[in-house]
């Protein structure tokens, strides 16, 4: 995408203080957009924003987000669309565990799916909803990104079959 392609357009970036989330903002910032990180560490969205600032001279804005409280995800949304509209919304949620699924206890599961899933459902609800001149949305998640592994496949049923349930 040429710089300059994204000029005027705000963008909302949750989970935007490091990783994923963070090379996200920084090249929408890039392109020329109006980037808003959340997440839920003001200290990290910050040191986020800086860093933005002192290594490329971009400038992002900071919302403190609890993606699993949608009055949160509404008032970033609104924090990034300046009350007017959201343009760009992107979404790096959770986490997890790397375990076989038939060593997931019900509640354990049910962490994990609100986790990854409640975030996105979140943004959805509340950017769409700001997308007054349409928009985009983007949710990427990559617990590989933090975590390594040399065997993926016990984290599905037929792995789990061959690796001793």
């Amino acid at each position: 995408m040429a710089p300059g392609r994204l000029d005027g357009l705000r963008a909302l970036v949750v989970g935007g203080g490091s990783g994923i989330g963070y090379a996200s903002a920084r090249l929408l910032a890039r392109d020329g957009a109006l980037v808003t990180i959340a997440g839920r560490t003001q200290d990290r969205l910050d040191a986020a924003a800086a860093r933005l600032k002192e290594d490329e001279g971009l400038v992002a804005r900071t919302a403190r987000c609890d993606t699993l409280a949608p009055a949160d995800v509404e008032r970033a949304v609104e924090i990034a669309g300046d009350g007017e509209r959201l343009d760009i919304g992107v979404t790096v949620p959770g986490g997890g565990s790397f375990s076989p699924v038939l060593n997931y206890e019900a509640d354990q599961f049910s962490r994990e799916v609100d986790m990854n899933v409640r975030p996105v459902f979140l943004l959805i609800k509340y950017g769409a909803a700001a997308m007054t001149g349409g928009g985009s949305i983007v949710a990427s998640s990559s617990t590989a990104a933090v975590f390594s592994l040399t065997a993926p496949a016990p984290a599905s049923a037929p792995g789990a079959d061959r690796h001793g349930r």
